[in-house]
């Protein structure tokens, strides 16, 4: 009876792959690394769907970086037990955004959820901006009252959560502050009680952005720091919800919005005349710094045919006698040039000037490789910034085009402000 079954139960396998010759075949395994898969992130706070193993992967640990740089500000991010943040791949159609956050409550969960679609369209920028708006508004939530946080999960301003994300990216603060600065000067940037006071950023890469960068930097440059944000959001949370009086009176402890006012144009003056920016012989200059400029090659007596090679050629060349002055004198020179320069500029010509002071000591093959890759990610990651600066301050200039009057009216208030703090 048993071998009878059996024979039925073959012969209908078979008639269904002569009907289906797919049928109980696998998918070729590329097609299968293809398909939508579901990925828990590290910590497993991001649960990513919708997207093929490798990519999903990718932006798991994305949103952990993400989650990393707001943690390093104000703690650990408040999630409660069972909630996470859901990052899915678009799959309706007619969804004209590139992103879409929401968050809700269910059961007394708080959900989140990030939409994104097109992602070879996307702009990192964008999406640090609108996942860290979910990732803070966590702090507010976590001192709502459960009931109201149910009704309706609280928000952080957009002005903290663009200033602070752009904050903690060398490249964006650099961008963004001078931008900010420029727009300052020419008298066209926002008053101090209109930037704390605006809850909502358009979308878009709007000059509001580099206004609220400058913001948070002059509030984390204040006695308090970030613990200022953190009580801000706790407060908000409470239903307190903090204005430019109580702003001002944590920063000079006065709710003096006009001292404050004055207080914050101060800072950015200062700012600016500490801050050299590059210039264009500057940009030149650090875009060459990888490679062997000839006079230098002439007066250490190396050979003048190495004269535009990458510096790296003197890994095989470190034990001739030119090798070593050669090292000394461009480390020297790097190191002197940059001086007044911004931060990511002297990062970059110290990477190379500790290249060449192992050269000169002749440090092993492998170490030297190593010093070198590094020097080298640092110079693409500035070129990077600068040349995303200069689209940024080109488009900004076109939307502005400021005139010299608003020029000549931020001046003015300047020096008064200078005499009175010049009088006894």
């Amino acid at each position: 009876m048993r071998a009878e079954v059996f024979h039925v139960g073959a012969a209908l396998m078979m008639a269904l792959s002569f009907l289906n010759p797919a049928a109980g075949v696998e998918p070729p395994r590329q097609q299968r690394l293809e398909q939508p898969r579901t990925v828990f992130s590290e910590t497993r706070r991001f649960i990513v769907t919708g997207f093929p193993l490798a990519r999903g992967t990718e932006i798991a640990r994305w949103a952990e970086g993400v989650a990393q740089r707001v943690a390093n500000q104000f703690g650990p991010i408040p999630f409660e037990r069972g909630e996470t943040v859901l990052i899915e791949g678009a799959t309706r159609a007619g969804l004209d955004a590139l992103l879409h956050a929401g968050q809700g409550c269910r059961e007394g969960v708080v959900w989140q959820k990030l939409t994104m679609r097109n992602l070879e369209q996307l702009e990192a920028e964008q999406a640090d901006e609108v996942l860290a708006g979910l990732l803070i508004s966590r702090y507010v939530q976590a001192a709502q009252d459960p009931t109201a946080r149910c009704v309706s999960p609280g928000r952080a301003p957009d002005w903290l959560v663009v200033g602070l994300i752009h904050h903690t990216s060398p490249e964006l603060k650099a961008r963004d502050r001078e931008a900010a600065i420029q727009r300052w000067t020419v008298g066209q940037l926002e008053s101090l009680s209109g930037l704390l006071d605006r809850y909502f950023i358009p979308p878009g890469r709007w000059p509001e952005k580099a206004d609220s960068t400058l913001l948070v930097s002059w509030l984390l440059d204040s006695a308090r720091g970030t613990a200022l944000l953190g009580e801000a959001l706790r407060l908000q949370g409470q239903g307190q919800m903090p204005d430019a009086a109580w702003w001002a009176n944590q920063v000079i402890g006065a709710p003096d919005i006009a001292r404050a006012q004055r207080e914050w144009d101060l800072w950015i003056a200062e700012l600016q005349n500490r801050t050299q920016t590059l210039s264009a012989g500057d940009a030149r200059m650090l875009a060459r710094v990888h490679l062997l400029p000839l006079p230098a090659l002439e007066s250490a007596g190396g050979p003048p045919e190495l004269a535009g090679e990458p510096l790296s050629v003197l890994i095989r060349h470190r034990d001739e006698p030119w090798v070593r002055s050669l090292a000394v004198r461009l480390a020297l020179r790097y190191r002197l040039e940059t001086i007044g320069l911004e931060a990511e500029a002297v990062d970059l010509a110290t990477r190379y000037a500790q290249f060449l002071d192992a050269v000169a000591q002749r440090g092993s093959t492998r170490s030297l490789k190593k010093k070198w890759a590094e020097a080298e990610e640092r110079r693409v990651a500035f070129e990077v910034m600068v040349e995303g600066r200069q689209r940024y301050l080109d488009v900004l200039e076109e939307r502005m085009r400021p005139d010299d009057a608003g020029a000549s009216a931020v001046r003015r208030y300047l020096d008064s402000v200078e005499s009175r703090a010049a009088r006894p």
